[in-house]
């Protein structure tokens, strides 16, 4: 009931932004506020990141060829970076990058400080805000890893020919969902990126993903946004497996389809509408120099070359290790698979 109390002192029923913002990142009772590890075996989610130090290294390469060859500051600002492993990977192959980084969980910042103080070509900011005081416009690249995804949705539900966004509400101890109606902003977002949402259907309504990519754009004088998320297009909101929407948790590695339950214990999180990203980009003067497949984009920066010949018979040897992770980062079947990258230009 504390957490109720505090979810609900304002409002005896908030939109779904609100609910997750809350369970994410309040400073109290938000998930990654708490000091409980999130990443890795021990935590409750894999990134590509800690599958093998090879994805790192490959997308800086990558990176420092879009500086080289467009005459870039070497500066990569990524954003939600989470333990700092991806930053590392960076910093010690690229020493002449200066690798910004901006974490707002008080915990990552924290992991982050302790990982990468000793690095003098990294800083770390809380906020975009602050990294945008400092440098104001600038060119580079700005990076985001699973970034998105994590950003407080709303949700919307057609009954017939009418659309309701979803709220929850304290009831009895209990959080539960009520239906009201969509306020213009929501409807103008719907109708703008042109979202077909069928009877029974739900679907989420991405406002921050437009409120952050324009800062992002703002930002940016000039040169690329690499965004790799996990996403879908206009075209699947149709298809029946998206009917109840992508609205998730993950706890201990398990998938739980009841946001509302363990509020500030586990990830929420839900897919990246990649239409509306790509066509928010070009009102925001960015355009789209590829969009592919995780794997597609890692075989076209050289993810092969990484493979060494070997005859160590020792499955854990660090030979066996880097050519396992690079077959899981290749393979249809592999983590590549659920994930997509967005590369756009200014």
């Amino acid at each position: 009931m504390k957490i109720n109390n505090e979810l609900f002192i304002k409002s005896n029923s908030i939109p779904y932004d609100e609910f997750i913002n809350f369970a994410l990142y309040d400073k109290n009772f938000g998930y990654y506020s708490n000091s409980t590890e999130k990443l890795g075996k021990n935590g409750d989610f894999y990134t590509s990141v800690h599958v093998h130090t090879v994805f790192a290294k490959k997308i800086g390469e990558y990176f420092s060829y879009l500086i080289r060859t467009n005459n870039l500051n070497p500066i990569i600002v990524e954003v939600g970076s989470g333990d700092g492993s991806f930053a590392k990977t960076i910093l010690e192959n690229n020493p002449n990058l200066k690798y910004i980084s901006i974490e707002k969980s008080n915990y990552h910042y924290q992991v982050q400080l302790e990982k990468l103080s000793n690095f003098s070509n990294f800083e770390i900011y809380k906020c975009f805000e602050e990294f945008k005081n400092k440098y104001k416009k600038f060119s580079g690249i700005i990076f985001s890893n699973e970034l998105f995804d994590a950003l407080p949705v709303k949700v919307v539900k057609r009954i017939g020919d009418t659309i309701y966004e979803v709220y929850v509400k304290d009831e009895n101890g209990k959080i539960v969902e009520e239906l009201k109606p969509v306020t213009n902003i929501v409807n103008d977002y719907i109708n703008t990126y042109k979202l077909e949402i069928l009877d029974g259907y739900r679907t989420e309504i991405r406002l921050n993903d437009l409120d952050v990519l324009q800062e992002f754009a703002e930002s940016l004088h000039r040169g690329y946004i690499v965004t790799i998320d996990y996403g879908y297009r206009n075209t699947d909101l149709l298809h029946p497996s998206r009917k109840n929407g992508s609205l998730r948790g993950f706890y201990k590695h398990n998938l739980v389809e009841d946001v509302l339950s363990n509020v500030g214990k586990m990830d929420i999180t839900s897919h990246v509408n990649w239409d509306v990203l790509i066509d928010a980009g070009y009102k925001n003067n960015l355009d789209v120099v590829s969009f592919c497949r995780q794997n597609e984009f890692l075989l076209s920066i050289g993810l092969l070359d990484e493979l060494v010949s070997h005859s160590a018979m020792d499955p854990f040897s660090e030979e066996s290790k880097l050519n396992r992770a690079i077959k899981s980062f290749i393979l249809d079947t592999g983590i590549s698979q659920a994930f997509d990258v967005l590369i756009q230009k200014k």
